[in-house]
């Protein structure tokens, strides 16, 4: 089973989704 891994993917892919919304780079630099 790739539980872990699967859950992972689908937290990039929300935080990414967010990310698009807010307008907000996907390249988090400092």
């Amino acid at each position: 089973k790739d539980n872990v891994g699967n859950q992972r993917e689908h937290v990039v892919l929300l935080l990414t989704n967010a990310q698009s919304r807010l307008g907000i780079p996907g390249e988090i630099e400092p």
